[in-house]
């Protein structure tokens, strides 16, 4: 069997195309891939499908979003990846984050998937002259984790509030709390 070498690129101002194709008897392959990258957003994508030797043909996509954008003081940023093949699903995952801030403000919320395996972690710190709030949480249904630890003051004129607690399992959560006024 000859060995076969196609391939095809495009460009434009926010975007690349770049496909090509392999075909011997050694490896027969397509790969196909997009990059756009813009002021506020970039994505990639790659796709390959494959055969070894004339086995089972497989694919795996991989994929890439980064996002910035804001609205007022508030600044956001977002992330995400995937990759997902059919020889090996078991090792399919994806990954999100969102991160919001502003001044005295920063919020961050993670997204991993591994196999069949979801983890969550969520981070929050808001600071203002009288008012504090710190959480954190991290969370995994099917590994049994559910993490958090959070802290909370008001502060006026003629009162003070506070609350924290922790929790380390489901149903194992301590709390205090602390009113004057």
């Amino acid at each position: 069997m000859n060995t076969y070498i196609l391939g095809d690129i495009t460009k434009d101002a926010e975007k690349c195309d770049v496909n090509f194709s392999i075909k011997s008897y050694l490896l027969e392959t397509t790969v196909a891939s997009t990059l756009r990258v813009s002021d506020k957003i970039t994505n990639a994508k790659v796709k390959v499908e494959y055969s070894i030797m004339e086995s089972t043909s497989h694919s795996l996509e991989t994929s890439f979003k980064f996002g910035r954008s804001g609205k007022g003081a508030l600044k956001r940023t977002t992330l995400a990846a995937v990759i997902q093949g059919s020889q090996y699903p078991q090792y399919n995952s994806d990954m999100s984050w969102d991160l919001q801030s502003s001044d005295n403000y920063v919020e961050n919320n993670v997204r991993f998937n591994f196999g069949g395996d979801q983890w969550d972690v969520q981070q929050l710190f808001s600071g203002q002259p009288r008012d504090l709030s710190v959480r954190l949480a991290i969370s995994c249904q099917q590994q049994n984790v559910d993490w958090l630890v959070y802290t909370t003051f008001q502060n006026t004129d003629t009162s003070f509030k506070g609350q924290s607690g922790i929790k380390l399992a489901r149903g194992k959560e301590w709390t205090g709390k602390l009113d004057t006024c």
